[in-house]
Parts: structure tokens; C-alpha cells; sequence
């Protein structure tokens, strides 16, 4: 009788220390379904990217394929009649913001000859009724000189190609012809012959502006841009350009510039495996002037960067409740139903296991402070404590997590936008050069979706782009 007491006694106390060691394995909550229907639609952002074309390379290809000399003639069967060379140096240009110059020196020389009477009795054409008397301007001698230049307006085309509007501006014969014998100075006539060769070459000129590739350069920044730019600490940026548009061509020294102003929705995410739509080159549209950007930047982040968040501050942290030791282990966060936060905690002490709590995430606006409101556990996790370890169903445990999972978003913004500035600044990706500066970051809209956070930030600043 007495063994069977000590064996009663021994299987007692088994029995309850292996309620004390046993693991608590509650059921998990329902799973968020929610696929974001409830995000607003991300307002337009624009990004002005100044486009630059190299003046030097385009007028140097044009200098070797338009003609260097022109050949001309007119004839009169009484009075002087002349056959000229001209011939022009390679092209120069002057630069002044809205306006392109080309400018040229150049040679001539005339043969020239004089017929005082002609006869149309025998040709209609008449002919001279004394030999023809022959001289001449800059044969045999040092050609003469002449200088001329033309306006060139640079044009951007819906179909995106380069079009340009060249007129002669300035002809100065500055060597001129004079017939000294005859008292004649045939510098009028000759300048008008020229003027005819001129208003032709400057239509060569046109032709082979036109022939410059812009939209193959176009069509480079357009894809470059629909590529991800890797951030450092932070993920993936993608501008997502849909639509542009072009301003007028400026110039500065030996480059003309055009600025592309880029319609876009700029997204971060933390990794590179979402699928982004690329679109084709669009049409060219109106020009839509952006001092800066300001825009609107989507950020869908893994619930596990706010799970390190919270489990820096609460693993490993230990507390009493009701005299029975509770630990910390883990936190991991995923969403579930009505927007709100589920929170996975891992614990050990007197029991060890998982349990579920639930908490409705609050955005404070003004202060920039993300925090959770109203944590309690979940209604699997109440049911299932109340059977064995209704101890651990603590208002402190929620209280602590409450604490734990408070956000102070100014000083990670802080943060992003010191990592942004850096890695958007004098950066080469893509085949381009960034070049930036933020001058604010902020917080619009939250949202705990199905599979990450949905973070919707204002960023004010510069972006320039350079190839």
C-alpha cells in the first residue's frame, strides 16, 4: 500500500512537470487575402532629364558629307558675264541659349568676260558682235575672301526624329570683284549667284541634321530608365516611365540640350523579382515643365524588415507574470484580415512555444510615427490558453509588444534619405549618370497587404540624368 502511494505520487508529479514543460502549439490565425484594393492610385510623378547633344560630333560628321565647293554661272550675251568658285572652310558654330550659329570663311574666284554689243539677228540667244574680253578675280592670284553664316533652329518631331530649320543670315564679300577698266563692280550679281548656292547647301545642311539618330538616343534613356536601379540597404527603384515629353532645344558652349520630361510611378521594392510591365516608346507629347520632382514613391516592403525592427528590442527580454518566468525568443509579423498586423511571438521560461497576437496598425501623420494600437491575442490563442495556461494570456505581453513595435519613421527617413542622396548622386547605372538631392521625405499612406507593407512616401528634390 505504501509502494502504491510512492508510485501515485511519483506519476503525479511526472504528470505536472510535464504540463510545465510542455509546448504551446495555438493555432494559426486567418491569413490576410487582401491584394491592396484599398491603395489609392499613385498620383503622377514628373522627373525632368536634360538630354545632351554633342555639337562638336554632330558638325564635324556634317562638315565631311555637305559640300566644300560650290560652282556656278551666269551668263548674258551683252555686258559682263562670270563662272565662279566658291569654296568654304570647315563649319564653326556660336552658341547662345536659344540660338545656333553656323559660320564660315571661305575663297572665291571669277572668270569673268565683257561683251560691249551683241546681235540677234543670226541667234536668239544673240550673240556679241567683238571677240569677248576675258579677265578674272582670284585666278592666277590668291583667291578672294568671303565670309557667311546661317541660323539653325533645332526641332524635336512627334515621331521623334531631329528636323532642322537653316537660313542663310549673313554674306559679306569681303574681297570684291571690280572691274576696274570698266568702272563695274560685280560683287551685287555675284552675291546673288552665291546666295542661290548657299540657300541649297543650307538645305544639305537640314538633310543631314535630320539623319541624326535621336530617337535611337531617346529610345536608349527611355529603356535605361524602365531598368531597376539597385539601392544600397534599401532595394530596388524603378521609375516606370509611361509617358514623356520634350522641350525646346538649348544651347551651352559645344552641346545642345534638350530637357525629357518623364511622366512616371516611381516603386522601390526590396527585392528585384517583382514583375514590372516595361512599355514601349510612346509618341512624344506636350512639354510639361518640372522645377525638381515631386513625387510619389511606392515602397512594398517584406514584413521581415518590421520583424528585425521589433525583434532587436524584444528577443532575449525576459518578465514575471504571476511569478512565472516568460522570455522572449522572436517576433515575426505577417498581416491578417481587416488591415490588420498578426504577431508570431516565440517564447520559452516556465512554457515554451508560440502564440498569436493581433494589433491594428496607426499612422500619425504629422509626427511621422508609426505605431500599434489595441494588441491582444488572438481568439485561437485565448481558446487554446484557457484550456492549459490561462497565466500567459497577460496584458503585459501586449503592452510590451505595443512598446516594442513603436516607430519613429522621421529617423529612418532620415536614414533613407541620406542612403538615397548617396546612391542617386554622381552614380553610374544603366548606362547613365545620376545626379540628385532630396530635399524631403515623408510618409502618405500605409497599408499591410497580403504579402508586404504597402509604404507610399513623398519625395521633393532634384534628379538630373546624364549620358
Amino acid at each position: 500500500m505504501k509502494l502504491l502511494t510512492h508510485y501515485k505520487a511519483f506519476v503525479g508529479l511526472l504528470f505536472f512537470a510535464s504540463l510545465g514543460c510542455k509546448s504551446i502549439n495555438v493555432p494559426i490565425p486567418e491569413e490576410n487575402h487582401q491584394i491592396g484594393s484599398f491603395v489609392k492610385k499613385q498620383e503622377l510623378s514628373i522627373i525632368d532629364v536634360p538630354v545632351t547633344v554633342d555639337l562638336d560630333l554632330l558638325f564635324k560628321t556634317i562638315n565631311n558629307v555637305v559640300p566644300k565647293k560650290f560652282i556656278g554661272s551666269e551668263s548674258l550675251c551683252e555686258g559682263v558675264s562670270f563662272s565662279y568658285v566658291l569654296e568654304r572652310n570647315p563649319i564653326s558654330y556660336k552658341t547662345k541659349d536659344k540660338s545656333l550659329s553656323l559660320v564660315f570663311n571661305g575663297k572665291y574666284k571669277l572668270n569673268l568676260n565683257y561683251c560691249p554689243k551683241c546681235t540677234y539677228l543670226f541667234d536668239k540667244k544673240g550673240s556679241c558682235i567683238t571677240p569677248r574680253i576675258a579677265f578674272s578675280c582670284g585666278e592666277n592670284e590668291p583667291m578672294r575672301n568671303v565670309s557667311f553664316s546661317f541660323f539653325t533652329k533645332l526641332n524635336i518631331n512627334n515621331n521623334l526624329s531631329l528636323s532642322a530649320n537653316t537660313k542663310l543670315t549673313h554674306l559679306d564679300i569681303l574681297d570684291p570683284c571690280k572691274v576696274t577698266a570698266f568702272n563695274f563692280d560685280i560683287s551685287s550679281r555675284v552675291k546673288k549667284e552665291f546666295e542661290l548656292s548657299l540657300k541649297d547647301f543650307a538645305a544639305e545642311i537640314n538633310k543631314k541634321i535630320s539623319s541624326f539618330d535621336l530617337k535611337g538616343k531617346i529610345s536608349s534613356v527611355w529603356n535605361d530608365f524602365s531598368k531597376p536601379i539597385k539601392i544600397k540597404d534599401l532595394g530596388f527603384f524603378y521609375l516606370q516611365p509611361f509617358q514623356f515629353s520634350a522641350s525646346e532645344f538649348s544651347y551651352s558652349k559645344n552641346s545642345a540640350k534638350i530637357n525629357l520630361s518623364f511622366v512616371s510611378k516611381p516603386s522601390l521594392f526590396t527585392n528585384d523579382t517583382v514583375k514590372v510591365l516595361k512599355k514601349p516608346l510612346p509618341s512624344l507629347t506636350s512639354y510639361l515643365k518640372k522645377d525638381g520632382f515631386n513625387i510619389q514613391l511606392d515602397i512594398k516592403a517584406s514584413y521581415d524588415s518590421l520583424s528585425s525592427i521589433i525583434n532587436n528590442k524584444i528577443s532575449g527580454k525576459k518578465i514575471k507574470i504571476k511569478g512565472r518566468l516568460f522570455r522572449f525568443e522572436s517576433c515575426s509579423v505577417s498581416s491578417t484580415i481587416n488591415n490588420k498586423i498578426l504577431f508570431k511571438i516565440k517564447f520559452s521560461g516556465r512554457k515554451h512555444g508560440f502564440i498569436y497576437l493581433i494589433g491594428s496598425p496607426v499612422f500619425d501623420k504629422e509626427q511621422q510615427v508609426l505605431y500599434f494600437k489595441d494588441v491582444s491575442f488572438s481568439l485561437k490563442t485565448k481558446n487554446h490558453l484557457l484550456k492549459s495556461s490561462s497565466w500567459i494570456l497577460s496584458p503585459t505581453i501586449c503592452k510590451y509588444i505595443e512598446s516594442a513595435s513603436i516607430l519613429d519613421l522621421q529617423k529612418e527617413f532620415s536614414k533613407i534619405k541620406t542612403v538615397l542622396e548617396k546612391e542617386l548622386n554622381n552614380k553610374k547605372v544603366n548606362g547613365f549618370q545620376l545626379k540628385s538631392s532630396i530635399n524631403s521625405l515623408s510618409l502618405i499612406e500605409f497599408l499591410a497587404m497580403k504579402k508586404s507593407l504597402f509604404l507610399r512616401l513623398n519625395l521633393t528634390g532634384k534628379l538630373s540624368v546624364f549620358y
